[in-house]
């Protein structure tokens, strides 16, 4: 079996020839398994994190989106008041 690096994090993978994954025992199909399953609940989680980062943002730019109307509103109710003061 031939082992590679994997870049980010350093640690050593198998990669499988067809020849070698036609001839696994079951611990090292179990092994090969479970690091797959690790890998997809990784990605998993941070398909989560990223929605919920983007929720946050959203959640931010309406609430950004609502100051800046209320502010408009403000200070036409003022340029109003302000007409009335001169006189």
């Amino acid at each position: 079996m031939e082992f590679h690096s994997l870049e980010n994090n350093g640690d050593y993978s198998p990669k499988l020839t067809e020849d070698y994954a036609n001839n696994l025992t079951t611990s090292e199909f179990r092994m090969i398994a479970n690091d797959l399953c690790q890998n997809l609940t990784t990605i998993h989680n941070a398909k989560i994190v990223i929605h919920t980062l983007c929720d946050m943002v959203e959640d931010l730019y309406d609430l950004v989106a609502s100051a800046i109307d209320e502010e408009s509103y403000n200070i036409e109710e003022d340029e109003e008041y302000s007409d009335f003061e001169e006189e």
